[in-house]
């Protein structure tokens, strides 16, 4: 069985489970928003709007318990690659997370802005920023 953390040689169980998890609901993600373009009202559309929030809201709770996991276990060894490689690559992990934080993110204030409550996972309904902003600057 593999090692649920990272050696020198290669990532852990864990980080390639967090790395597929991810995929799987961003390429979820792509889906629906393609979908939820070409639709008409209905109640399917409005289904497809509630699953598209509920794995956005799920995508940045992996990706917070990724990075955690990512700070306290070891990476595979670098050594072997070029210094352009190790700087390319780190710019384009770097992007990548931003893009994957600040979607979700962006998502929960066009939401807030639309007058809808943010639900984590559909359950847990986080607090309301957009109106705190608004009165703030409106104070």
């Amino acid at each position: 069985m593999e090692n649920l953390k990272g050696s020198n040689n290669s990532w852990g169980l864990v980080a390639k489970l967090f790395h597929w998890i991810v995929a799987i609901f961003i390429l979820l993600q792509i889906f629906f928003g393609i979908n939820l373009h070409f639709m008409n009202p209905s109640s399917t559309k409005g289904d497809l709007i509630h699953y598209h929030k509920i794995f956005g809201t799920l995508i940045i709770l992996v990706i917070f318990l990724r990075l955690a996991w990512k700070f306290y276990n070891p990476s595979p060894s670098h050594n072997k690659l070029s210094f352009l490689h190790k700087i390319g690559s780190k710019i384009v992990h770097i992007l990548l997370y931003l893009l994957i934080i600040i979607l979700p993110i962006q998502g929960m204030f066009l939401t807030w802005a639309a007058g809808s409550d943010v639900l984590l996972l559909g359950l847990i309904k986080l607090p309301r920023l957009m109106r705190r902003i608004y009165l703030m600057r409106n104070t």
